[in-house]
């Protein structure tokens, strides 16, 4: 037997509050609100005579503890046995949760004392009971929006119930939890946008529940480290073990297998209790194995230590100054709960496509994994090395996918990993390590050329396009539009380079398309015409540039000129005018317009006078171009100035 501690406050009316705290396997259990986002979070002993404060020292306790909670990378925290007598102290911790961004887990208090009362008392007065639970719980916390949930009780399978003079009695399982499932319901009546998160420790109990009432959370945990385990073995091999343990709440689920699960971890050891802490690798490959079962969220037990009086009951990750116990541990907890930050909200929209089935719970399996899809469709895997000993060696586990035109990529790392010709991707997997992987088909897609695009037989035109999940060599291909004909392009292209293509002046004008392929993944480009080449054609922007000024002035004036119709047109600028002077007097095209500055010289010509003169372009085969050039020179006007003395 795991020794087990219970404190206990007996309530002897209905406004007494009844603690109750216990450890050994725990599960969260989650009714109420549909989970939103992936859990990451830390249990802590509140009890004043625990955690080490009083009503008035409680506000600077609970600063220094939240925010350091908070730093450690975690967005819940489960506080047990909070002083609800202390109403303002409860508000002051809901309150900084809320500064420092934690949802709180709640234990709610009043729903102990209902507990005393059978089944039959509470649901023959449930309307009486409900407003009772809305004065003293819903009421007071429902609109904190720090609030995740609720805990009714704790590990139903071991928790005393008391009759109403506060003595203890026996109470079949069976009308254990009809009373809990009540309590539950009456809270969801009054509070549906948040959750209760009861406590199991029993798999079997868990069936019984999840079997009986409808749920909208399941979520469990798992201490397998004891004292004599040895490093690195996960637990006895028995149902105390973690992959035994594991795999028994797991079975309890099936009827609701995609109801969104919480794993509490072991992060704890027992001063003269017979639990060790684990190792970094341990906890790192309790959380990856976590998510590989389908986990929703993960709740380390326990944060600080705990001390009863004098007695050092229970060691977290932290002492009751908040040094870490372990500075391993607690530096891969906090590792731990910022990469979980990272992926949970992937995994927050995934569901089973096994049926809630998982792969690897046999001692002779060294992966645990299974497969999910999101609400688009997209398939994802969670694959987690069971092996925690860093001494070990890595392993390659051939994850069989959807086929060999797709691969998988690690939805932290960025890492891709294609599949073979048996449509099976080999994935590393590191001692104490997971992956999250996303499988995606993999594409070509072309773009360029587009539908807008003209090739001219002997001309040189890039080809480029863009793929996923494709590595090494392309082969390319142009097609005519009704697929009679096909020119290979390319047998072999670096998957990344765009192509430059001479179009052979063997290949007739028409309509075509390109392909670029690797196996049986391609893509095809738009539709787009090769035409034959066109002889070149000289075109002007003008005719006609007409220039006025004085004489002595220099005057600019500018036209253009390009080959407006195929190939590369070489063309000659001349003029017969002294006056008239040309920036260039020779150019090729191929199409783009060049601009010749025209530069028309005044000094020297005749005031009142109007010149003209042409400048001819011309080309080897091509019509000329004249473009007449007008110059007016105008008059100066001169004043006399006559000298009056």
């Amino acid at each position: 037997m795991k020794k087990k501690l219970i404190q206990k406050i007996i309530p002897l009316q209905m406004g007494t509050i009844l603690f109750v705290f216990a450890y050994i396997f725990f599960l969260d259990f989650r009714l109420e609100a549909a989970q939103t986002e992936f859990v990451i979070g830390v249990w802590l002993e509140a009890a004043p005579g625990v955690l080490g404060y009083t009503e008035i020292t409680a506000h600077t306790k609970f600063d220094t503890v939240l925010s350091e909670i908070s730093l450690m990378n975690f967005n819940t925290v489960r506080p047990s046995n909070l002083p609800h007598h202390w109403p303002t102290v409860v508000k002051d911790f809901m309150t900084l949760a809320k500064t420092y961004n934690l949802k709180v887990i709640l234990d709610p208090g009043e729903g102990h004392n209902l507990m005393r009362y059978s089944y039959q008392d509470l649901q023959a007065n449930r309307e009486s009971w409900k407003n009772y639970l809305n004065a003293t719980v819903t009421d007071r916390f429902k609109n904190y929006s720090s609030l995740l949930g609720y805990s009714v009780i704790e590990e139903p399978s071991i928790y005393q119930c008391f009759d109403l003079d506060g003595n203890p009695v026996s109470v079949s399982k069976s009308e254990k939890l009809a009373r809990w499932n009540l309590i539950v319901e009456l809270l969801d009546e009054l509070d549906p946008a948040h959750a209760d998160y009861t406590v199991f420790r029993d798999p079997s109990w868990l069936e019984t529940a999840v079997n009986t009432y409808t749920r909208k959370g399941i979520s469990y945990d798992n201490y397998p480290f004891e004292d004599q385990v040895a490093y690195y073995a996960m637990g006895p091999r028995n149902e105390y073990g973690w992959y035994k343990r594991y795999q028994a709440y797991n079975e309890a689920c099936q009827s609701q297998y995609n109801v969104p699960q919480i794993s509490t971890i072991q992060v704890f050891s027992g001063g003269g209790s017979p639990w060790r802490s684990p190792k970094a690798e341990e906890l790192r490959t309790c959380v990856y194995t976590s998510l590989a079962a389908g986990a929703k969220g993960v709740i380390l037990f326990l944060y600080m230590d705990a001390i009863y009086g004098n007695k050092h009951d229970m060691y977290g990750l932290v002492d009751a100054n908040q040094i870490p116990n372990d500075t391993d541990l607690h530096n891969e907890a906090k590792d731990i709960a910022a990469k979980l930050r990272t992926l949970g909200p992937t995994i927050m929209t995934l569901t089973s496509t096994t049926g809630g089935i998982i792969t690897g719970w046999d001692s002779r399996s060294s992966v645990l994994t299974s497969s999910y899809q999101n609400s688009s469709g997209v398939k994802y895997y969670i694959a987690a090395n069971k092996d925690p000993d860093p001494n070990h060696s890595s392993i390659t586990y051939s994850l069989p996918i959807s086929g060999s035109n797709y691969i998988v990529t690690d939805v932290y790392s960025g890492e891709t990993f294609s599949a073979d010709t048996s449509g099976n991707a080999d994935i590393p997997l590191s001692p104490a390590h997971g992956r999250v992987l996303e499988e995606i088909s993999k594409s070509i897609t072309v773009t360029l050329p587009t539908a807008s695009t003209n090739w001219v037989q002997g001309t040189t035109n890039q080809i480029q396009w863009t793929s996923t999940g494709i590595s090494g060599s392309i082969a390319i291909r142009l097609f005519k539009k009704d697929n009679s004909t096909y020119y290979q392009v390319d047998e072999s292209h670096p998957y990344y380079r765009p192509r430059n293509y001479m179009v052979p002046t063997s290949v007739p004008a028409g309509d075509y398309y390109i392909q670029v392929y690797q196996g049986s993944v391609y893509g095809n480009s738009e539709n787009f015409t090769i035409s034959e080449p066109q002889p070149p054609r000289l075109c002007t922007d003008l005719s006609i540039l007409n220039f006025t000024g004085y004489s002595g002035e220099t005057l600019t004036g500018t036209f253009k000129v390009r080959n407006c119709g195929g190939d590369t047109l070489s063309y000659n600028i001349s003029d017969n005018q002294r006056w008239i002077s040309l920036s260039s007097k020779s150019g090729t095209s191929t199409g783009e317009w060049q601009t010749i500055t025209v530069i028309a010289h005044t000094s020297g010509l005749s005031y009142g006078t109007n010149y003209s003169g042409p400048i001819t372009v011309s080309g080897s085969g091509v019509s000329s171009k004249t473009i007449t050039v007008n110059l007016r020179v105008r008059y100066k006007e001169h004043v006399f100035y006559r000298d009056l003395n």
